[in-house]
């Protein structure tokens, strides 16, 4: 059996796509090394490493996001009623506020920017050159279980 490798090669022989820096899908340079660092990690789950691939680019189907295209689905949160931004979902509302602060992290969260589209800001505050693999991995491990517990209420 011949394995047709032209497409393969095809794909190799192109450039790295480049994220965009302006627009609503940008990445900011810090972002783009968070991402890096998470891809390269051979620790994180993959599973992990897609959600922060989506969480950054705003991919993630927050309330305020996914009511632009819905009129069945509120904006609001159904907790505390403010509208669900990603900075809400996973810093400001109560559920994540007691998670971040009783988290070996113990983060407080009224302290973090209130972003409206995306939280790579917040991220750059918690994620840095010298967040160790294993900080990184608690970090992004528990945005997801604060996303899993969000979506299984």
């Amino acid at each position: 059996m011949r394995v047709d490798t032209s497409n393969t090669t095809h794909l190799a022989a192109q450039n790295i796509v480049q994220l965009p820096d302006q627009g609503t899908r940008s990445i900011l340079p810090q972002t783009k090394q968070i991402l890096q660092k998470v891809w390269k990690s051979h620790t994180i789950p993959p599973i992990i490493q897609i959600f922060t691939w989506r969480l950054n680019r705003r991919a993630l189907a927050s309330g305020n996001r996914a009511a632009t295209y819905s009129n069945y689905i509120l904006p609001s949160c159904t907790a505390c009623g403010l509208i669900k931004t990603d900075a809400h979902l996973f810093f400001h509302c109560d559920l994540p506020r007691t998670v971040w602060f009783t988290s070996s992290l113990n983060l407080r969260t009224d302290s973090l920017p209130n972003e409206q589209d995306g939280i790579q800001n917040i991220l750059q505050i918690m994620i840095n050159s010298n967040t160790d693999e294993n900080q990184l991995q608690a970090i992004l491990i528990t945005l997801w279980f604060i996303w899993k517990a969000r979506n299984d209420k």
